[in-house]
């Protein structure tokens, strides 16, 4: 489970209007959708929890870990967070299969060393369950 309460301000720019995310869910494990027009925050939402954006204020917990907690100045990194996260730009090895960016992620150090098989099995299940054959 997932409970996330974020806020993270932008002050006006030269081309853009200032703009704040204020934002609290909770989501069970599972897979969850985020949808909304372009620029409601979607993204910015999903960075803060992956931890590849600091709030200026709130809380993420993930399976009752805390992951931020601008109170306490808790701050993982993204590499603690253990969060897949897939850029919007696609930024996947260009010369690597869907499927060999998968395996690659998966044999990444800090979640744990999986056998060969299991790590092969994981990867099946996630291309079939997001439809990615």
């Amino acid at each position: 489970m997932i409970q996330a309460r974020l806020r993270k301000s932008f002050p006006a720019g030269p081309e853009s209007a200032a703009f704040t995310l204020d934002v609290e869910f909770e989501a069970s494990s599972g897979v969850t959708v985020l949808f909304g027009p372009s620029g409601s925050g979607k993204s910015l939402t999903l960075e803060a929890i992956a931890g590849f954006v600091r709030p200026d204020e709130g809380r993420i917990l993930l399976d009752d870990e805390i992951l931020f907690d601008a109170a306490s100045g808790v701050n993982r990194s993204p590499r603690e967070r253990h969060c897949g996260y897939v850029f919007q730009n696609y930024a996947l090895f260009p010369h690597m299969t869907l499927r060999q960016n998968l395996e690659f992620a998966a044999s990444c150090p800090g979640r744990g060393r999986r056998p060969r098989l299991e790590r092969h099995r994981r990867v099946n299940e996630m291309i079939e369950r997001f439809h990615l054959e």
